[in-house]
């Protein structure tokens, strides 16, 4: 094949995969925009289960002359940690779906060059 040959190929090659190109490039961005969605859905749900968790055990603990445990019991201690670990996690994902929302594009790139490497 002469070079002539080899554009005339290529130029139609691409002429085939420009409209495949254009509508996986839009399904990326749309992506990009659902993971950002969820993302903040789950960090706003990690949120809701820590405070439901809060008000839960301040009521459940309560009594008239105060609480009926002390602040040191396993029960708090657990669930204390496990509340620093979900607010940061949840903290992360808000930040994250933030990120998708704002600049589907940059992460629909990312993407497709993290699948080049």
């Amino acid at each position: 094949m002469n070079a002539d040959a080899i554009i005339k190929v290529l130029d139609e090659v691409t002429a085939r995969i420009s409209g495949p190109a254009e509508k996986m490039w839009a399904i990326y961005i749309k992506q990009m925009i659902a993971y950002g969605v969820a993302d903040l859905i789950a960090g706003a749900l990690m949120l809701g289960v820590v405070l439901a968790w809060v008000l839960f055990s301040r009521k459940s603990f309560k009594r008239d002359d105060g609480y009926c445990c002390e602040p040191f019991d396993g029960y708090f201690i657990v669930g204390g940690i496990v509340s620093v670990i979900l607010v940061i996690w949840a903290v992360a994902l808000i930040i994250s779906g933030s990120l998708f929302l704002f600049s589907p594009e940059y992460y629909a790139l990312d993407a497709i060059m993290g699948r080049m490497k």
